[in-house]
């Protein structure tokens, strides 16, 4: 069982909008389609991560995640609370291919760093490791590449057609290194606490793989929702014309 508290409203407005100005659109009929699709949205993407009071895009600079439970079975317990995620604006838009037939799209960027501070609560046990207690937590992430896909259909609305919010979206991702710290193990015992931290960092990546359900539900949580907020309340010929 996976939930991922945002402080970020997810609902969107009935009154339809025009794009913002820092987002260019790019011709259906266009040949160089995908190429002015990357162009645009790589120009784009610094103005959104500052946020859009007119279409209630937070500041994703630092992003902040009040509250996530993890349950991984019977074997360990995990809740973290107060994130705050920093890295975010040096992020590199890698490729993007949209379908406009399909209505399929791919995105895959590149994050050189992201950091994650925060406290954290946990109890059970890590691969062969008892582990328990609470405190502050701090991960660093390291090249991290992430593949996005959504799928969306389109709904008539006042005689035009928008994207409809119900979007299908998800996310895989590959990091090259990850270095974490939990502070406050076992009720403060240095020493076993020191031993744990280093028994972790040993086993980072194989850890990434046993909770990356956890953090491809941020990532994904955070885009669609950017998607959200803009796509379905501009009409679908003002985004592809």
């Amino acid at each position: 069982m996976l939930r991922v508290v945002f402080l970020v409203a997810f609902g969107t407005f009935s009154v339809a909008k025009h794009l913002p100005p820092y987002i260019k659109t790019c011709r259906k009929d266009d040949p160089n389609f995908d190429e002015c699709v990357k162009k645009h949205a790589s120009e784009a993407i610094p103005n959104i991560l500052k946020g859009d009071q007119e279409f209630k895009i937070p500041n994703l600079e630092p992003f902040t995640i009040p509250e996530i439970l993890l349950d991984a079975g019977s074997d360990i317990s995990i809740k973290l609370n107060d994130l705050v995620l920093k890295g975010i604006s040096n992020i590199k838009l890698e490729d993007i291919k949209i379908d406009i037939e399909k209505q399929h799209a791919y995105i895959q960027f590149f994050l050189k760093t992201v950091s994650i501070d925060g406290k954290y609560d946990v109890d059970g046990r890590v691969l062969v490791l008892p582990i328990k207690g609470n405190g502050p937590l701090h991960i660093d992430c390291q090249n991290l590449i992430v593949d996005y896909v959504l799928d969306y259909k389109l709904l008539k609305k006042d005689g035009r057609e928008y994207v409809d919010p119900d979007v299908s979206s998800k996310v895989s991702y590959t990091l090259e290194e990850v270095n974490l710290r939990l502070d406050n193990l076992f009720n403060g015992d240095k020493e076993l606490g020191d031993r744990t931290n280093e028994f972790l960092n040993e086993h980072a990546l194989e850890l990434n793989n046993d909770f990356s359900s956890t953090l491809s539900e941020v990532i994904n949580t955070v885009a669609t929702t950017i998607f959200k907020k803009v796509l379905p309340l501009v009409p679908y010929d003002e985004v592809f014309p």
